[in-house]
């Protein structure tokens, strides 16, 4: 193989690599969150709509940079019971000058999440959710994974006076795709929120999965701190910036959006 054709093959290995890392564990997180990847286990009220969008940008070392734009849609469907739908939308820089720059729409997910226990004094919230990734994204120009994606996560969070703090546990099921290197994965997240005021609240978390690419003697492993300003009752303004702590992660991410709630 010549080596103009294995580096750019290797890009677009690292690149659907990190797409799907993206879509699993940020995507698929539930949309009240951001800009955490670990997702809250309280649900929508029935009847209550939230709406969220905002950007973000990750940067590998020594590879190229990507820029996402999810678009968050969620309806309360009952008290216990929620539906979420993803769009995302990707733009990916490719370092190496030769290969063309993509971009455009990634692969949808829709989200359904169950909440059957409430916050007692001494027990957590506890939701289930479940996940399906479409191939709504062009995998040839790593915009998607190729294949139909399956995730079970169970969601667990407990109030302490300011503090809240969440734990997340999720398993994805990779369908059929071209790129036969993806497997099966756990996935994992901690994340706290501290409300300094009514109006600021801090957020932080730590987050990673077992590696998807069969390959990868790494797994992804992230951190992220950040903070929320609550404008209004209903609009929220978020920032956020992370870093990988394993090579096979991001070594920045930075997000920045806001959600509308009503």
């Amino acid at each position: 193989m010549p080596l103009t054709d294995a580096r750019m093959y290797h890009k677009i290995i690292f690149l659907l690599f990190m797409v799907h890392f993206v879509i699993a564990e940020l995507a698929w997180a539930g949309i009240e969150n951001r800009p955490l990847a670990t997702v809250d286990a309280t649900l929508l009220e029935k009847g209550a709509f939230s709406f969220d969008s905002g950007a973000e940008f990750l940067r590998q070392s020594h590879y190229d940079k990507q820029l996402n734009w999810p678009t968050d849609l969620e309806y309360g469907i009952y008290d216990n019971l929620e539906l979420d739908v993803e769009i995302p939308y990707t733009y990916i820089n490719f370092k190496d000058g030769e290969t063309k720059d993509a971009s455009g729409l990634g692969d949808v997910a829709v989200w359904l999440g169950f909440n059957p226990i409430k916050e007692t004094s001494l027990c957590p919230v506890i939701s289930t959710a479940l996940t399906i990734k479409t191939q709504s994204g062009n995998w040839k120009d790593a915009l998607g994974t190729g294949g139909t994606d399956y995730q079970v996560l169970l969601m667990m969070s407990k109030t302490f006076g300011s503090v809240i703090t969440t734990f997340n546990i999720g398993y994805t099921v990779t369908g059929d795709s071209p790129e036969k290197s993806y497997r099966d994965a756990f996935n994992y997240g901690f994340a706290f929120e501290y409300a300094v005021t009514k109006k600021w609240t801090i957020v932080g978390e730590i987050y990673g999965q077992a590696n998807p690419d069969k390959d990868a003697a790494r797994d992804p492993w992230d951190m992220l701190g950040g903070f929320i300003y609550h404008a209004t009752d209903h609009l929220a303004i978020d920032f956020g910036i992370g870093t990988g702590l394993t090579s096979a992660s991001p070594d920045l991410r930075m997000t920045a959006g806001a959600t509308y709630a009503f």
